[in-house]
């Protein structure tokens, strides 16, 4: 019965508005004010159809994003986190080494899966070739969200956010990675005097 429900969604591209509604679960950090949502966390639940069907789409399209990402994304297999820690402190010894100033800018990105745009994840999507049915089901995904906060006051009032891309979702991460990288080697590539990792051949 799954499969020819998801069989029909694929075929006929009609998301069901159920679909559309997530719900947060609000968690504190155990760390400063209970009463500040910054120091909250929160789970992104969704029903276990959408979730999977989600899941099929982006297994199609994950081989195309990675290939278009620079081959130092930390969001490709093989890469930790932990490499941009090695590359910051490898600059700083070599610099200081050489005795040459160097100048480093941290960006903290860290709110941007809250303002992130849906039209720019799927510019990205395109830009990796993925076009077609993949690129109108993902997109057709996320268009419309409505979510409610499960608080310790209960349920809230189901609020429409419109189009996002989906945090807590499978595609949600590997497209915000793909976007960022996109974004980054768009700014840097005419750069003659900042380091730039150039996209992998």
């Amino acid at each position: 019965l799954v499969y020819k429900i998801l069989k029909n969604i694929w075929q006929t591209e009609d998301i069901p508005e159920q679909w559309d509604f997530t719900t947060l679960i609000q968690l504190f950090k155990n760390k400063g004010d209970k009463q500040c949502f910054e120091f909250y966390r929160y789970i992104h639940t969704k029903g276990w159809m959408p979730k999977t069907f989600e899941a099929i789409i982006v297994e199609k399209m994950k081989p195309m994003l990675i290939n278009k990402m620079s081959m130092f994304q930390i969001a490709k297999a093989g890469h930790r986190p932990q490499e941009h820690l090695f590359v910051a402190k490898s600059l700083i010894a070599l610099y200081s080494q050489i005795k040459i100033p160097l100048f480093i800018q941290f960006i903290d990105i860290s709110k941007i899966f809250d303002k992130e745009s849906l039209r720019d994840g799927m510019d990205t999507v395109y830009k990796s070739g993925i076009s077609g049915k993949l690129y109108r089901l993902w997109f057709k995904l996320n268009k419309r969200t409505i979510i409610g906060i499960m608080t310790g006051s209960g349920l809230s009032d189901f609020k429409e956010c419109g189009e996002t891309i989906g945090q807590g979702s499978f595609g949600g991460a590997l497209i915000s990675a793909a976007n960022l990288d996109e974004g980054i080697q768009t700014f840097f590539k005419s750069s003659n005097c900042l380091l730039y990792t150039s996209p992998s051949p």
